[in-house]
This record gives C-alpha cells, structure tokens and sequence, in this order.
C-alpha cells in the first residue's frame, strides 16, 4: 500500500513541474513571437525562467523540443476552442450555415479580444516556417492543417447541402482557404503589427460565405 504522505508529495512534486514546464512555454514563446524561433536562445529562457540549465533539459531535450511543444500547445488550443465555439453554435440553431456564421463571428471576437489567441496562431505560423526542413514538425502541422480541413470540410458539406452556392466553387478548395486565409493574416499581422488584421479577415471570410449561400441577398 502507498503511503499517503509519499503519494501527496508525489503529486505536489509533478504539480510543480507541470508548473515549471509552462513557465518555460510562457517565456519562450514570448521570446519567439518578439524575435523569432532562431534568435531565441536556451540561455535567455533559462534566465527568465530562473532555473538551471538540467532544470531546462530536463523538460525539453533539445530546442526543437521546446519548438515541438510550442506547437502542439497551440494546435490543442486552437482545436478546442474551435469546438467550443461550434458547439455554442449549433446548440443555438440546427442551421448550418447560421451556426457557420455565429461561429466565425465569435472566432473574430475571440481573436480581438484575446492577445494570447491572435500570438498562438501567429507562433505556430513561425515555428512552422523556422523548422520547416524538420520531418517531425512538418508532420505535426501537416497533421493539423488536416484535421482544420477535415472540420471546415464537414461543415461546408451541411451547408451546400441545403443552400446552393451561388458561385460554381470546390468545396474542397474552399475549406482549404478558410485556414489559408487565417495564417495568412497572422503573418500579415506580424509584418505590419497589427493584431487588428487577423480578426478582420475572419470577418470578411464569413462575410463571403454569407453572400455565397444566402437564399437572397438581403440575408
């Protein structure tokens, strides 16, 4: 039988490196997102983060380590809070093309409203293109974007089945631009550091998919 005593200071042990380990997240993803995955050193976030640098290794074996969990904590944000919002959606109306509209609305005002939303999508763009020559996170990405397609795919199909485009598209093609547009205005963002950017063209993404599926313009 374990000793109770043994067990608390066991879970208060992997509590603080749990602790300790998203500490390390925080500071280096600030580092990234101000000067890049390259100019960010394992030197600067073992200073900020005040720790040795076995203390560092111990959570991240290399700095394409740190990259690989920078990323997957950003694509497990990112795919929950997209479920989240749809979720809300669909539980106000069984419209797929309203749910579509509500929750591209809510995604922009998420975006707006919340600076570690708008810095996540822009941190995975940059790691993304800074290990872009790594298998690992290639395939970690490519495994994202698939299931991004996947999701926006399945809700286009709802809509076109009950309202005709009034435009002959792929809908294939346009799932795969819905995230192509939100990467491409995180980038844009960066360049011209405006976090105004990426929730803009959410909002002129909906605004297409409104008027190519409205029964009548008025809509």
């Amino acid at each position: 039988m374990v000793d109770s005593k043994l067990g608390g200071e066991a879970m208060a042990t992997i509590e603080r490196g749990h602790r300790t380990r998203e500490r390390l997240l925080d500071i280096a993803e600030r580092a990234v997102l101000e000067k890049g995955l390259g100019a960010t050193s394992i030197e600067e976030i073992v200073a900020a983060g005040e720790i040795t640098r076995g203390g560092f290794f111990y959570h991240f074996k290399s700095k394409h380590a740190l990259a690989l969990a920078l990323l997957r904590r950003h694509i497990d944000l990112e795919c929950r809070m997209q479920d989240q919002i749809m979720d809300w959606a669909f539980r106000r109306t069984d419209d797929p093309l309203q749910a579509c509209l509500i929750g591209l609305e809510m995604l922009a005002n998420y975006h707006a409203s919340s600076r570690s939303a708008h810095y996540g999508r822009l941190l995975a763009t940059i790691c993304y293109q800074e290990c872009m020559f790594d298998r690992e996170i290639r395939e970690l990405y490519r495994e994202a974007a698939s299931s991004w397609r996947m999701r926006y795919l399945g809700l286009l199909n709802q809509i076109s089945s009950r309202y005709r485009p009034r435009d002959s598209i792929c809908i294939e093609h346009l799932a795969d631009s819905l995230p192509a547009i939100a990467d491409g205005a995180a980038m844009l963002s960066r360049v011209r550091t405006d976090p105004k950017i990426l929730p803009q063209q959410i909002l002129i993404a909906r605004s297409y998919l409104k008027l190519l599926f409205s029964p009548d313009r008025a809509a």
